[in-house]
């Protein structure tokens, strides 16, 4: 969230927060289509309009630092929220309705081409490094390295995804656990004594 970054038609611009009123330009042969920084947010990769590749620029020396073959021009480009792989989808109309390739952001090389058509929440990447994505009317899971599969939910493909960091039910009940021991062990607050009442005795009369 420290930096944006502007396609044009020739370049990348790019805004940083700590000088928001000086940004920088990087020229590339080329007319960029889409833009997404990596993880850590030191490169940016660049789709390239008619060409397979994407352009990749080094945010910090703030110039171009070599290219990343693709099997055809990219349209989009989103990172999956854990920064394990960026996902690519075809500039071709009829290819995007088949398919969505799949580049690791640690070897800034094409792992594969998913058959799956790209949608507002899948492909996507859990925590634990699985990869889901639809294929046909089911939820295919992969190894996000490997992008073989590990299992499938059929029908799954109708409903909604999203994944996400939770708490396991075990830590849950411990803290429900932790929460119960603390209410028993606390001291019981001191009640106010109850007030005495004297009532006194009729006066005696004189013989």
């Amino acid at each position: 969230g420290d930096a944006v970054a502007f396609a044009t038609d020739s370049g990348v611009v790019v805004l940083e927060d700590r000088e928001s009123r000086i940004p920088w330009f990087v020229r590339l042969s080329g007319t960029p289509r889409a833009v997404a920084f990596s993880p850590s947010g030191h490169r940016l990769y660049v789709a390239l309009r008619a060409r397979g590749e994407l352009a990749v620029v080094d945010r910090f020396a703030r110039e171009a630092h070599g290219s990343i073959p693709l099997p055809g021009p990219a349209a989009a480009l989103r990172g999956d929220p854990w920064g394990r792989v960026l996902f690519v989808r075809p500039a071709d109309t009829a290819l995007a309705r088949e398919e969505t390739w799949v580049m690791g952001v640690a070897t800034e090389r094409l792992l594969g081409r998913l058959a799956t058509e790209w949608d507002t929440d899948l492909p996507t990447v859990s925590p634990g490094g699985t990869l889901l994505a639809r294929e046909g009317d089911a939820v295919v899971a992969r190894d996000v390295h490997t992008l073989d599969s590990l299992g499938a939910v059929p029908d799954g493909a109708a409903d909604y995804w999203f994944v996400g960091a939770w708490a396991p039910s075990g830590s849950a009940a411990a803290i429900r656990q932790q929460a119960r021991v603390a209410d028993v062990t606390a001291p019981a607050a001191r009640q106010p004594a109850a007030p005495t009442l004297t009532v006194a005795a009729p006066p005696t009369a004189d013989p």
